[in-house]
């Protein structure tokens, strides 16, 4: 559950364009909220997770 292919494949255009990125759609997870996906993402990854601040 990455969330809708094409919200993907936009925020990834965004990102790739304005901070010199090479993402692509299956790289971006959208989800219902912070803790929702803060809570999956310690679930999918051993070890220390790095979130940035917006």
């Amino acid at each position: 559950m990455q969330g809708l292919e094409e919200l993907r494949s936009v925020i990834a255009n965004h990102l790739n364009k304005n901070n010199n990125n090479d993402f692509k759609p299956n790289d971006i997870v959208v989800g219902p909220g912070t803790k929702e996906l803060m809570f999956l993402t310690q679930i999918a990854f051993e070890g220390e997770v790095l979130l940035p601040a917006p």
